[in-house]
């Protein structure tokens, strides 16, 4: 979930030549990311920047591979289709659900991964810090 557009635009920022994608389900958070990125970025910047609409929940495979997959939502287990679409060299950091966050039950408590493939394609999994996100949207019905 790419939420607000923040975090799509620093990474923007971040890696000046890269192509970013936002993904996220609820179009009105799409629309408002992409007009805060269009007021506040260069458009150098904004060329780069790509907001889809849409349930991310297995990633975007048309753009395929990424070198960096950057996750705003809580999974239950590790995505196998977000590592498949991981470049040789690239790196997933995702949100992985333990248990229920004790502040607010809107948020679930887990740890965030580090998932790095090698040139070879070979997978090691780091398991990183405390974290709470929201959850993935299970509900496919319509979009609010």
């Amino acid at each position: 979930g790419s939420g607000s557009g923040h975090l799509t635009a620093l990474l923007a920022d971040l890696a000046p030549h890269a192509k970013v994608i936002g993904i996220d389900y609820y179009d009105e958070l799409v629309s408002k990311s992409k007009d805060t990125c269009l007021k506040h970025l260069p458009t150098k910047v904004n060329d780069r920047i790509t907001f889809l609409a849409r349930d991310g929940i297995n990633g975007y495979q048309d753009a395929a591979p990424y070198d960096i997959i950057c996750v705003g939502f809580m999974y239950e287990e590790i995505p196998l289709p977000l590592v498949n679409q991981l470049n040789a060299g690239g790196i997933l950091i995702v949100p992985i659900k333990t248990r229920t966050c004790s502040y607010s039950n809107k948020f679930q408590g887990g740890r965030l991964y580090v998932i790095k493939k090698d040139k070879n394609g070979l997978v090691e999994i780091n398991k990183g810090f405390s974290c709470s996100f929201v959850s993935a949207i299970q509900d496919q019905g319509k979009k609010n």
